[in-house]
């Protein structure tokens, strides 16, 4: 079963379990998680971590094989393959307890040969696959990705990478250029997340700080759907693997978008997949409830606003427009069943979680089923006041 699995890797996992992603509990046996850190040391940390993960390996996973130097620092979180960037190291955060000072934490402590290992030669020696790829790499995050051949990327449906913005190490390659190297296989930037503080480069006392700058976070790669199709080949469980994954995250347009691509050629051996997968049974579910459901959706631009409306906002010889709610409506109506938004509108206000809300909290997606309520009550919301509606019994709407 290990190829319906959704295979997840972590390469720098000193601090143990598998972080970055919000794992639902409740498909857990659907993952096989893989971690891996440079540094022997803290081995026996990884292995106790509570909640550990299906696999635990001291490797020194790189962009090739062969051998190098582990610099293990002061803070062993920031030893690296990589030396530090001398021109870097007054760069500092400040937290409730210190100043984080890169002089300070890079500082090396002890030097270790190591043999390093691609990414490809580990997935081959260990009979997986890469369908979510975590990296905390301190700096050779660029180096270990341009070492993964594409056809070991081709299963891969997200990537979560740390990225700097500052080169913290010598000879460390940037944000954009990981971004360039990614988008070139099919990846786009779903989400950048930010690391907790903000960074100075001037060590001023207390009293003489302002705002800082942003210099690294964790930046979350979506692989596109329609690279995944034009592969060719089958890319339904792939495209279903980046359907679940997304909506961990809370994407679920995209999950939507995925599912939408996977189904036009459902495989014939997808009742099997269903009863050998919990996560392909509930997707499943979320594409059937979600192709019976009528739809409605929030104004466009073009319902509020005409052409020459549009443009006659930068007229200054006339007052500002605004948007004519009987014309609002026609224009929205002519695209949208009106008796069909009668019907569903009141269900979209009420306190009671609709079928999908249901769903998401039976298959443990509680948070997530939050957040789709707030917003569909708000949603709904705006959309009768855009409209110039309002509800005005339990079935109708004017």
């Amino acid at each position: 079963m290990r190829p319906y699995k959704i295979n997840m890797h972590h390469v720098g996992g000193r601090g143990g379990g598998f972080p970055s992603f919000p794992m639902n509990s409740y498909f857990r046996s659907d993952m096989e998680m893989w971690i891996y850190d440079a540094d022997a040391d803290c081995l026996r940390h990884m292995e106790r971590y509570p909640g550990g993960v299906d696999h635990v390996i001291s490797a020194a996973v790189a962009g090739t094989d062969g051998t190098a130097d582990l610099n293990v620092n002061y803070d062993p979180y920031t030893s690296s393959l990589l030396t530090p960037n001398p021109a870097r190291a007054g760069l500092y955060y400040q937290d409730e307890t210190c100043d984080y000072i890169l002089e300070d934490v890079l500082k090396l402590v002890k030097s270790v040969p190591v043999q390093t290992c691609s990414l490809d030669s580990l997935i081959t020696a260990h009979g997986s696959q890469v369908d979510y790829l975590s990296l905390d790499v301190q700096g050779i995050e660029y180096d270990l990705l341009a070492g993964v051949s594409d056809r070991t990327l081709s299963a891969t449906v997200a990537i979560m990478c740390e990225i700097s913005l500052f080169q913290f190490y010598s000879s460390q390659k940037l944000f954009d250029e990981i971004v360039r190297l990614l988008r070139g296989k099919g990846f786009f930037v779903a989400r950048f997340v930010p690391h907790g503080f903000e960074w100075g480069t001037c060590g001023s006392g207390i009293g003489w700080r302002g705002t800082g700058f942003t210099a690294h976070g964790d930046v979350l790669f979506f692989r596109d759907a329609s690279h995944v199709v034009d592969q060719g080949g089958e890319p339904f469980l792939t495209l279903l693997k980046l359907a679940y994954v997304s909506m961990c995250f809370g994407n679920v347009s995209y999950a939507l978008e995925c599912l939408t691509a996977a189904y036009k050629v459902p495989p014939a051996d997808l009742a099997t997949m269903k009863c050998e997968m919990g996560y392909i049974g509930f997707l499943d579910d979320v594409y059937g409830l979600y192709q019976k459901s009528p739809q409605i959706c929030p104004l466009r631009f073009r319902h509020l606003w005409s052409v020459e409306n549009s443009l006659s906002r930068f007229d200054v010889d006339s007052a500002y427009p605004v948007p004519n709610r009987a014309k609002v409506r026609d224009a929205y109506f002519a695209e949208t069943d009106l008796e069909a938004f009668k019907r569903v509108v009141p269900e979209l206000l009420s306190a009671a979680p609709t079928a999908f809300e249901a769903l998401l909290r039976r298959n443990g997606f509680t948070a997530l089923a939050d957040d789709v309520a707030k917003r569909r009550t708000k949603g709904v919301r705006e959309l009768l006041a855009g409209l110039g509606m309002k509800l005005v019994g339990p079935s109708q709407a004017s």
